[in-house]
């Protein structure tokens, strides 16, 4: 076994040092496998190390795994099709675009060429034929590796465009190229087959962590003696959000980066701008809780560690804008919403109302605010909480309503505004 081992590392080794164009033969399936299963840990191992070189090039901002297609794939599409996609499909179209040339016999570019001199006659036609054989198996080599160059250069695609992409090419590619250069040793010696399969394992063991990662994959995991914090980003949102808020802790399911930003700096998310949409809108899972304070959320440490991940700086700006205040004109219709119940507060949103229940005066300014994205001030204030739904649609039928029915009037004036803008080092 350890001699069968040897020698296919050697044959393999000996392969690419002067590649030819020359199929194995008297090769049973046991042999045939064994060498795939060398090859396969071979390419993984290679693999697994330049994952280490690219996480250290993400972590001097040198590169970025984020909007990977693969990722973008796996938010938009059904776990089911894309694996079948990059299991089946993908490998099967690749070895045939980059590997079923590699034997001359298969070519059949070259050899529809060669049937065109056909028209010149039988025997310029072997002429022909003759000399490109001839520098076929001349230059196989050159041939070989463009073909594993190219295939590596491709999977450039993959990744968003940066300033260093072309530059880092041969380091981000290297895991494709070194996959090219296998299987198209498997192609050569063996058949398109066994690149196949070497192709789909390769895939299979990539893909596996978010295959089995649920809806989200971690990103930080950290416990420490002071407090923990796990963040994880979400591939497939379902429809529901969830916050949690404790004295010492607080969670949030399928939130937005941008609207976790808006906790952290105790700002509306609607004063939260930014030069990347994309990854404001990143859908998120964050836990954290504090260990040496029962009565304190430390939402800086919070705040930080997105910074860290996903690389932008936080500028406060003030900017002038349009704005309301709100007053009481009638007390006695706004009374008639009061409520004595004890429960919690309750917010509700939809694209054409809010309906919120046992919340203060403030809390009716919070909500007409949020709905029309327009800062509000409050002028008066009464005690007391209240029931009240609001047509928030139409601006015009808002501020009617709020007037016959509530008591209230909102009044437009000028002010200086504080927003807050992400600034991205990789801009959209």
């Amino acid at each position: 076994m350890i001699k069968q081992i040897k020698d296919s590392l050697r044959e393999l080794f000996l392969f690419f040092r002067n590649p030819d164009d020359k199929p194995s033969s008297n090769q049973t399936l046991r042999e045939k496998s064994l060498k795939l299963f060398l090859i396969l840990i071979l390419d993984l191992a290679i693999a697994s190390l330049f994952a280490l070189v690219l996480s250290a090039l993400e972590k001097q901002g040198l590169f970025s795994m984020e909007n990977h297609k693969i990722i973008e794939l796996l938010k938009s599409m059904p776990k089911g099709v894309v694996f079948i996609s990059f299991i089946i499909f993908v490998p099967i179209i690749e070895e045939l675009i980059f590997r079923l040339y590699l034997r001359y016999k298969n070519n059949y570019l070259l050899r529809l060429i060669v049937s065109l001199f056909y028209v010149a006659g039988k025997n310029r036609k072997e002429r022909i034929e003759k000399q490109i054989k001839k520098v076929w198996y001349k230059k196989y080599g050159y041939i070989f590796y463009f073909s594993a160059i190219l295939f590596g250069f491709v999977h450039i695609f993959n990744f968003n465009s940066d300033k260093n992409l072309l530059l880092l090419f041969p380091i981000i590619t290297a895991p494709q190229i070194f996959l090219g250069l296998f299987a198209g040793y498997l192609r050569v010696r063996f058949n398109l087959i066994w690149g196949y399969f070497l192709h789909a394992i390769h895939n299979l063991v990539l893909l596996l962590p978010f295959l089995l990662a649920g809806n989200s994959i971690g990103l930080l995991n950290t416990d420490t003696n002071e407090y923990s914090i796990k963040i994880e980003e979400v591939f497939q949102k379902d429809n529901k959000q969830v916050a949690k808020y404790f004295p010492d802790s607080v969670y949030f399911q399928n939130y937005k980066l941008k609207d976790i930003i808006a906790y952290t700096s105790k700002m509306d998310n609607w004063l939260i701008e930014g030069n990347n949409l994309g990854k404001m809108n990143q859908i998120l899972n964050v836990g954290f809780k504090n260990k040496i304070d029962s009565n304190s959320v430390d939402r800086q440490i919070i705040e930080n560690e997105l910074i860290s991940l996903y690389n932008f700086k936080i500028e406060n700006k003030n900017r002038i804008d349009s704005v309301w205040t709100i007053f009481i004109e009638d007390s006695l219709k706004l009374n008639q919403f009061k409520t004595d119940s004890i429960k919690g507060n309750y917010w509700s949103y939809s694209n054409d109302s809010a309906i919120i229940h046992r919340v203060n005066f403030a809390g009716i300014a919070l909500a007409i605010q949020n709905s029309q994205k327009k800062k509000v001030f409050l002028k008066d204030n009464i005690a007391g909480r209240f029931n009240i739904r609001l047509n928030t649609k139409n601006l015009k039928d808002l501020r009617m309503e709020l007037d016959s029915i509530y008591g209230v009037s909102l009044v437009e004036s000028i002010a200086t505004i504080e927003y807050l803008n992400m600034n991205f080092e990789n801009k959209e």
